[in-house]
């Protein structure tokens, strides 16, 4: 059985394209073309995986995450826009979105990063990881994960292992381990994937600071 999913965007050609693109991999239960529209189908449906657009008429993909992940909805959230500013990142990720993806990643990696979120992955892409987090860094001097912290937690949600980082930065994937635990024990995480989460946990701006 494929898994169930919901598509959201208020541009009619995106929708459809995106439609033909999932079909033939989920079953699409249902389609939105605002946020509020998105809120009661989800709800009514529980789907597997939710994927909407950011900028949505009535209400942001952003809220519309916050406001089904509080009323209990059991699907994946994912969402698709064209905004690369590290607040939107950090924001749907602290709303409770496993993936921020831009547009104009390749359907085959759409698909790809779809099937991940289903198996508990989160994903971030590259590109902004270093920006949320230098945008997100804590004030206190003793809790700062180092540079060095900072790239592992870069390549690690590249999707590379310990021995792949060490290669790249010229270390023992022992030493790559050693600099993992530490940046998980200064931000109190207990899981690899919990790092890419941590740039959305402090500096989160208000909904009002969104100019969607």
């Amino acid at each position: 059985m494929k898994p169930t999913i919901i598509i959201a965007d208020d541009h009619q050609i995106f929708l459809n394209g995106l439609h033909s693109l999932l079909d033939p991999h989920y079953t699409i239960v249902a389609r939105a073309t605002d946020g509020n529209e998105l809120i009661d189908l989800a709800l009514k449906h529980q789907p597997d995986l939710v994927v909407s657009d950011l900028s949505m008429p009535k209400t942001n993909g952003i809220t519309a995450i916050r406001t089904l992940r509080n009323r209990q909805c059991r699907a994946k959230f994912i969402l698709l826009t064209m905004h690369m500013e590290p607040e939107y990142a950090s924001a749907a990720i602290k709303a409770g979105a496993s993936a921020y993806i831009l547009k104009h990643t390749a359907p085959e990696k759409l698909l790809t990063l779809l099937g991940e979120v289903l198996h508990g992955k989160v994903y971030i892409p590259s590109e902004l990881t270093r920006d949320i987090l230098e945008w997100s860094d804590q004030t206190n001097e003793t809790n700062r994960i180092t540079e060095r912290q900072r790239e592992i937690i870069q390549l690690l949600a590249q999707g590379l292992i310990a021995k792949e980082i060490g290669a790249q930065l010229n270390i023992s994937p022992r030493t790559v381990e050693y600099h993992k635990y530490q940046a998980m024990k200064k931000l109190g995480l207990t899981k690899s994937a919990e790092l890419i989460h941590f740039a959305a946990q402090k500096n989160q701006p208000s909904e009002t600071n969104l100019d969607l």
